[in-house]
């Protein structure tokens, strides 16, 4: 779990990192902004489903409905 939390961190500080790097960088800005996003997206999707997490809710989606 701790391992888990320190990967999101630098996924999404890394990506945070990058995107202030892409004002500055004389070759392809774009490519690292947009390797920004991506890793920030990746953290956030890597933190949502790890195991354990308060976003885990141990359910498939849409498989909560009740039979009558």
């Amino acid at each position: 779990m701790i391992v888990d939390f320190v990967l999101f961190i630098v996924l999404l500080l890394g990506g945070f990192w990058l995107f202030g790097l892409a004002q500055v960088s004389p070759v392809a800005p774009g490519l690292v902004f947009v390797a920004g996003i991506l890793a920030i997206s990746v953290g956030l999707a890597y933190i949502t489903r790890a195991r354990g997490g308060a976003t885990n809710r141990g359910g498939v989606a849409g498989s909560d409905h009740r039979e009558s």
